[in-house]
């Protein structure tokens, strides 16, 4: 498959480093859902996200939308941070 320019959006199953390492070595990038199923970078990155170093916060962006229909509400939130040097620093081997 040709990746190159692409962005690849994979789901928490398929959050593994050799994925990653593959798209990135076809020239494309990557987003992957990140649950508890990688316990140690979850926790890692949700506190990031509710805990942020002053440092960090410059470099983070929030959008949020707010939904109504079949008879719930849905609030979705999407939070964005560059500052991952220090995921680099915890987490070397997710380095692609």
């Amino acid at each position: 498959m040709d990746v190159r320019g692409a962005i690849v959006t994979i789901d928490a199953m398929g959050c593994q480093k050799a994925i990653a390492e593959k798209i990135i070595d076809k020239g494309g990038d990557y987003l992957l859902a990140l649950k508890g199923n990688q316990s140690g970078l979850h926790d890692d990155v949700r506190l990031h996200f509710e805990q942020p170093a002053p440092a960090s916060l410059a470099r983070m962006s929030h959008a949020e939308t707010v939904d109504k229909g079949h008879g719930r509400i849905e609030v979705r939130q999407c939070r964005l941070s560059t500052d991952i040097g220090w995921l680099r620093e915890r987490h070397p081997k997710w380095n692609c």
